[in-house]
C-alpha cells in the first residue's frame, strides 16, 4: 500500500501526539469491511465483558488489509517497537457510552481506531483525566492512531445515536 495514494495523514501534537488518517483503507477494501461489519451482531457492555478473547475474529482477508494499512501507516511514524497485532470489533449499541477519560493499558504500544459505517461520535482527546475533550470528528474510513502513555493519552468515546450502532475496528500492537 502506498501512503501517498490512499491515506491523507495529519499529525497533531496537542494535547498529545496523535495522527488522524482519512482514507485509511483503499475504497474497495473499505466497502468490503463495511459490508462485513453489517453482518456482525451488536453486543452490550456486559456481553463484551464476558466474551472470550478480544472480540469477534475478522475474516482472514479483512485482517490482512487492516494489517497492511496499519503497518504502512506505522512506517510513516517513528514507531519501531515489536509486538503482536490484535484486532477488535466494536459495535456499541445506541445510547451506550464510555464517557470517562482513560489511558490504554500498559500492554498497548500502538492503538488505532477506524470509524466504520453510519455517522456517529468520534473519539474525544483529553489533556487530563478531568479536562473537557476535543472530538476527533467521525468520518467513514477515518482512523485515529496514537501511542499510549499512562497519564498522558487520555481519551473517551460514546454513542449518542438513538438509532444506530457505533462501529469501529480497533488495532493494537501489544507487548
Amino acid at each position: 500500500y502506498c501512503l501517498s495514494i490512499y491515506m491523507n495523514i495529519q499529525k497533531i501534537d496537542s494535547p498529545w501526539e496523535h495522527w488522524i488518517v482519512d482514507s485509511f483503507l483503499p475504497p474497495d477494501d473499505y466497502s468490503l469491511m463495511l459490508s462485513w461489519f453489517r453482518d456482525q451482531p451488536s453486543k452490550t457492555k456486559e456481553e463484551k465483558a464476558h466474551a472470550d478473547g478480544l472480540g469477534v475474529s475478522y475474516e482472514p482477508h479483512i485482517e490482512r488489509i487492516l494489517e497492511e494499512s496499519f503497518l504502512a501507516l506505522l512506517s510513516y511514524t517513528e514507531f519501531n517497537s515489536r509486538g503482536v497485532i490484535t484486532y477488535e470489533l466494536h459495535k456499541m449499541l445506541p445510547d451506550e457510552s464510555f464517557d470517562s477519560p482513560h489511558c490504554d493499558t500498559k500492554s498497548k504500544l500502538a492503538s488505532l481506531v477506524l470509524y466504520v459505517g453510519a455517522p456517529n461520535k468520534g473519539t474525544f482527546i483529553h489533556e487530563s483525566k478531568d479536562s473537557e475533550g476535543v472530538e476527533v470528528e467521525w468520518k467513514q474510513n477515518r482512523a485515529l492512531l496514537f501511542f499510549p502513555k499512562q497519564g498522558v493519552t487520555w481519551h473517551s468515546y460514546n454513542n449518542y445515536s438513538t438509532s444506530s450502532d457505533r462501529c469501529t475496528a480497533l488495532l493494537n500492537i501489544r507487548r
